[in-house]
């Protein structure tokens, strides 16, 4: 069936059919971060975003956090709340006895 036919049956403008883009592609600005996050998967999208800047590209955070979330899918996403410290607590002395110090001290 020719373009033309089956544009009309569908009712489509058949102008669609031809346009082609005249946009950039911009493919390296696609591929560098994608390397970045393949080689640095817990950075998270900001660092990489820091790393390119400072090899000269202009290019935009949210430029780099789209590529990042489809090339790291299998990232968890964190839980809010507290972390733990990375050292320990020091150990809490032992308790003598009650404290003189208080509101009922008599």
């Amino acid at each position: 069936m020719s373009r033309r036919r089956a544009c009309g049956a569908l009712r489509f403008p058949r102008a669609t059919q031809y346009y082609a883009s005249r946009k950039d592609p911009q493919t390296a600005r696609r591929v560098r971060p994608r390397d970045l996050a393949q080689r640095r998967v817990g950075y998270g999208y900001r660092r990489p975003h820091v790393l390119l800047r400072r090899e000269g590209w202009v290019v935009n955070a949210k430029r780099v956090d789209r590529p990042y979330r489809l090339e790291v899918p299998g990232l968890r996403r964190r839980k809010g709340g507290r972390r733990m410290a990375a050292c320990g607590r020091p150990e809490r002395p032992a308790v003598a006895g009650a404290s003189r110090r208080g509101r009922w001290t008599s």
